[in-house]
């Protein structure tokens, strides 16, 4: 069987050596998205813990600012 000059067995024919390359490019760019993805989660991570310290610094400045403004009342 031939098509355009490319016959079946042309496109059957796959070296060791080729298929090891190919295995060991995509398992190099699995492990780059996969150290990519950690660095993203890390990154969150933090962010959520400044969100919820910030928040919680403003909760405790309100707080603060409420107690001493009832206690000018008084």
């Amino acid at each position: 069987f031939q098509y355009q000059g490319i016959s079946f067995s042309d496109l059957m024919y796959v070296t060791r050596r080729n298929m090891e390359k190919a295995v060991a490019d995509l398992t190099k760019k699995l492990q780059h998205a996969s150290d990519v993805i950690a660095v993203c989660v890390h990154l969150l991570i933090g962010i959520f813990l400044l969100y919820l310290y910030v928040t919680m610094f403003v909760r405790y400045c309100i707080l603060i600012a409420l107690e001493s403004y009832e206690a000018t009342l008084s």
